[in-house]
């Protein structure tokens, strides 16, 4: 079987800060989202399962308001714009790392770490090992 995985998820299995619109209605009996303007639970979900053998017990019936067998479905929001601040995927505060002392040869301003041309062997040279002096 193949599934298809959503950005949406029934209401009541997420935090509500986590909630973003409504997108369809959950059905708790076969886990299947269907879309807003269908008035019946009937026809392929938009979040499911590809291949069903076997209908749902509640195959054909209207989303009647306060019906115990299904639910709304809503947008799953990142974490990031549910409350936290900052950029998804950025480093927290206070642990960037810093760019003190001199810039390394080779390498952009700022930067202490060695690299660059200097550290490349040139056309005609051989690399030696640290603490090796060559005559």
């Amino acid at each position: 079987m193949v599934y298809r995985h959503p950005h949406a998820a029934p209401s009541s299995q997420l935090p509500p800060e986590r909630q973003g619109r409504i997108v369809g209605r959950f059905c708790r009996v076969c886990g299947s989202i269907y879309p807003l303007h269908r008035a019946r639970h009937a026809g392929k979900p938009i979040y499911g399962r590809d291949h069903v053998a076997s209908p749902c017990a509640h195959e054909g019936e209207t989303f009647e308001p306060g019906a115990s067998w299904w639910e709304d479905a809503v947008e799953v929001l990142p974490e990031a714009l549910a409350g936290d601040p900052g950029i998804a995927g950025s480093p927290a505060s206070g642990t960037e790392p810093s760019a003190t002392g001199p810039p390394a040869p080779g390498g952009p301003a700022g930067s202490t770490a060695p690299g660059g041309p200097a550290n490349v062997p040139g056309k005609g040279e051989e690399p030696t090992a640290s603490g090796v002096s060559k005559p």
